[in-house]
């Protein structure tokens, strides 16, 4: 590797660092994340590069991109620029119940396109940090990122539950086995109408086609984070999919929209009519979580945000189900309750305001006092 070259690159680290430098979280494990930043920092700007053969050049390359993807999660998480910590805090209570180190990770949030980026947590380059600087990273970043203007859309940000699935399979290496059995049941002549359902490219692959493996692999993960969303927001989970992407097709990374669709209404069916594949997906995540996907949401009562004021939420398991509520009333009874209070002529955009404030007051609400009872118990 050339040495000027990674010059250049950590001169763009420099660059980064001194706007991202004195960041100041309210989260003091993100603080504490970035005080590992800059003893990071020190370290490798004492670095001669030069003097570094290629395999340890390489393993400095890998850190420097570690260190500015860090930033640029790091960045969207400070004081003046994050995003709601209420909606942090529903996806912290759902991350609570699939790992059980969930202490180690730090959820945080980018600006872009709906997404889940794996890279922070399946890294070596906390190990390479460790063992090349001493410094050790207790905690890990899941990296989520969401559109900037709808940061704040309680509606919309039901994408984020799907997104959460992914660094859970991710994490806990659940859709490759998955594919595993599914792939070989295909091959074996098991089952094979109810995989082509949900599987229909699989008609034309050999067992000789390993890179299909790859493809059924990827169709998994995006089956199962949808499933994953439903047990929390139930038909919340797709209805602003089937808006964004109501032509989507099948590609070698996403099912067709109608069948994801198709699969997460089934998952809220009737358990005892699932098809084979519905059934592994359940039977697979019972045997490597030892958890259950299964219907986690709560049927909340929708009177209070009827009359204008949040929602009084009893337990913390109750939290996501405020998504599925507001888009219930969205859906069905936005003229309940503009009637119910007198408001005439209230247009979409009032009422899409009225339903977000709401939710997100309903957070904030129990957060606050979750907070002031610990405090006194204390």
């Amino acid at each position: 590797m050339n040495a000027q070259l990674l010059h250049l690159h950590f001169s763009q680290l420099v660059n980064a660092w001194g706007k991202s430098k004195h960041n100041q979280y309210s989260d003091s494990a993100k603080q504490e994340y970035h005080n590992n930043l800059s003893l990071l920092f020190d370290k490798l700007k004492e670095t001669d590069f030069v003097l570094l053969d290629d395999a340890a050049q390489n393993e400095i390359k890998n850190i420097i991109d570690f260190f500015i993807l860090n930033l640029e999660f790091l960045d969207n998480s400070t004081f003046n620029n994050a995003v709601p910590f209420e909606i942090i805090e529903c996806l912290k209570v759902s991350l609570n119940e699939w790992v059980d180190n969930f202490a180690q990770y730090i959820i945080v949030t980018s600006y872009g396109q709906y997404s889940f980026n794996p890279f922070l947590v399946s890294t070596t380059a906390y190990s390479i940090i460790e063992s090349r600087f001493g410094i050790t990273f207790n905690k890990k970043l899941i990296q989520i990122n969401l559109p900037k203007h709808l940061s704040r859309d309680y509606l919309t940000n039901t994408v984020l539950y799907h997104e959460l699935g992914h660094f859970v399979d991710v994490t806990l290496s659940i859709s490759d086995r998955i594919a595993w059995v599914i792939w070989n049941n295909y091959h074996a002549n098991r089952f094979n109408d109810e995989i082509l359902a949900y599987f229909p490219f699989m008609d034309s692959v050999r067992s000789s086609d390993t890179q299909y493996q790859h493809v059924l692999s990827n169709h998994i993960s995006e089956y199962l984070s949808d499933l994953f969303a439903c047990q929390y927001v139930e038909k919340a989970a797709y209805h602003y999919l089937s808006y964004i992407a109501s032509t989507s097709q099948i590609t070698s990374t996403h099912p067709s929209t109608d069948l994801r669709i198709r699969m997460m209404d089934e998952f809220l069916g009737h358990q005892d009519r699932y098809s084979y594949v519905v059934k592994e997906f359940c039977n697979a995540v019972k045997i490597i979580t030892d958890r259950e996907l299964k219907k986690r949401y709560i049927e909340l009562s929708e009177n209070d945000i009827l009359s204008l004021i949040p929602c009084e939420i009893s337990k913390q398991e109750e939290l996501s189900s405020l998504f599925k509520l507001g888009w219930d009333i969205w859906l069905h009874k936005t003229n309940e309750l503009a009637a119910g209070n007198a408001m005439t002529n209230l247009k979409p955009g009032r009422i899409y305001r009225i339903i977000n404030n709401l939710i997100e007051k309903s957070i904030s609400n129990f957060i606050v006092m979750k907070n002031w009872r610990k405090h006194v118990s204390d």
